[in-house]
């Protein structure tokens, strides 16, 4: 479908990103994937018929600091755990139309937009304060298979999801534990910060009752 780097055996991950990939596998079924030529590695459209992945197989990070086959393939897996947060994430029924791919609980006895908004801004502030730690550990880390191109890359991540975290959380932590595990990283300061954050997010999405998001120590 893509001209991407293939996943390699699960023994080349350890038990959470083969739970986020078989959760990402059990997903699948329900999106539409459609091939396109613009120039994007994947983007989500949310449909009155179901989700929809449009992808251009030959996409490249504009940038250049990401190795194309396994961003690729990062890419789409992005654009999957958008729609499982769709699926996972409560919100007010009456708002779901606007709020769909959040990737926070919404508390469901919310009435008005000013609450709702005000309860995004507070979660928002939690994770961007945990991508701050992120992005700090990262200047810290001297470990030399993070190399200058993953190093940028990495960080170039960390803005993205930092302009919309209340969609780009979940998603970026997803696409950057897989790039650097395929990239033999897992055993840096860095990738075992950021399990601890997608671990964090994981087990949020399915608790119950749904709680919000929360600063995760380094």
């Amino acid at each position: 479908m893509v001209d991407g780097e293939p996943l390699p055996d699960d023994n080349a991950f350890d038990e959470h990103i083969i739970g986020l990939l078989d959760e990402a596998e059990r997903i699948i079924p329900a999106i539409t994937f459609e091939r396109q030529n613009n120039g994007e590695a994947g983007r989500i459209h949310y449909l009155a018929t179901g989700p929809k992945v449009t992808y251009d197989p030959s996409a490249n990070l504009a940038s250049g600091e990401a190795d194309a086959k396994p961003f690729r393939t990062v890419a789409l897996l992005h654009e999957v755990m958008h729609v499982t947060c769709d699926r996972q994430y409560v919100k007010p029924a009456w708002a779901a139309a606007d709020l769909y791919g959040r990737n926070f609980h919404i508390p469901i006895a919310l009435t008005t937009n000013d609450e709702i908004g005000q309860s995004l801004r507070t979660q928002q502030d939690i994770v961007d304060t945990n991508y701050e730690r992120a992005a700090a550990l990262l200047s810290r880390d001297s470990s030399k298979v993070i190399g200058k191109r993953m190093r940028a890359y990495i960080n170039e991540r960390f803005v993205y999801g930092r302009g919309m975290p209340d969609v780009h959380y979940d998603t970026v932590l997803f696409e950057l534990l897989v790039y650097m595990a395929m990239n033999k990283a897992q055993e840096t300061p860095t990738f075992k910060y950021l399990e601890k954050l997608s671990t964090e997010a994981a087990e949020r999405r399915t608790d119950k009752p749904p709680r919000v998001a929360i600063v995760v120590g380094v």
